[in-house]
């Protein structure tokens, strides 16, 4: 029960102003703001620090998307770059692939990086060795069994000038030497050595059986040109 004052002053009783008025007055502020500013201030502080809070957290990610995409982008920089080298490695094996396919022209095969041709005509060694060089090629030094083994298979049974040719000294030959100048080597000859008839000039040829044998240099044999393709 309030507490009311009266007073007397001969005209009955009467309430006192002063303690209504105290009894009227606002509460306290609560503790959210200090002063005498009231809640709206609490509130608006918490804003604010929810607003720096989220530009703070923008921030960061910015920052770290910034640096993410800095190196994706050199990543792809580098693989860019790494294709790059892959296609031109890629196109320049293929386009080595492609012309090795045309190393050798029509009519000549292709074997150990060479170029063979197997004539049908007969011509003597030193008409054949011409017809060679004519195309850009010379009678076949064979250098290896491999490459012996591949004139057999292509060589049809005839029987062909080789490039090989006995030098003579005082009737006799000394030695024989290759159209390229180079020594014998590797060799297949017939009955295990050639023939070393007196005052001739001898030249070598595969035999039918492709066992190798001299024979006179004027004589007309089949013949086999041999070139290394140009690239």
């Amino acid at each position: 029960m309030d507490d009311v004052v009266y007073g007397n002053m001969g005209r009955g009783l009467w309430e006192d102003p002063t303690v209504s008025r105290q009894k009227c007055r606002s509460p306290a502020p609560g503790p959210c703001a200090e002063g005498t500013s009231g809640p709206r201030q609490c509130w608006g502080r918490r804003t604010v620090l929810v607003a720096l809070g989220l530009s703070a957290t923008a921030v960061l990610c910015v920052i770290i998307l910034s640096v993410l995409l800095a190196r994706v982008s050199q990543s792809l920089t580098s693989t860019r770059k790494d294709l790059k080298d892959f296609r031109a490695e890629l196109s320049l094996a293929t386009g080595l692939q492609n012309r090795s396919c045309q190393l050798c022209s029509t009519w000549w095969l292709p074997a150990q990086g060479s170029c063979y041709f197997f004539s049908q005509a007969q011509a003597t060694w030193a008409e054949a060795q011409l017809l060679c060089l004519a195309s850009g090629a010379h009678l076949v030094v064979v250098g290896d069994p491999e490459e012996q083994n591949f004139l057999e298979r292509n060589n049809e049974n005839r029987t062909s000038w080789l490039g090989l040719r006995g030098i003579r000294q005082l009737g006799k030959i000394q030695r024989y030497l290759w159209v390229d100048d180079s020594q014998l080597i590797f060799s297949y000859w017939n009955q295990g050595e050639p023939n070393d008839e007196k005052g001739v000039e001898d030249c070598v040829l595969m035999l039918s059986t492709n066992l190798w044998n001299d024979a006179p240099c004027d004589k007309s044999y089949s013949w086999i040109c041999e070139k290394k393709p140009k690239c």
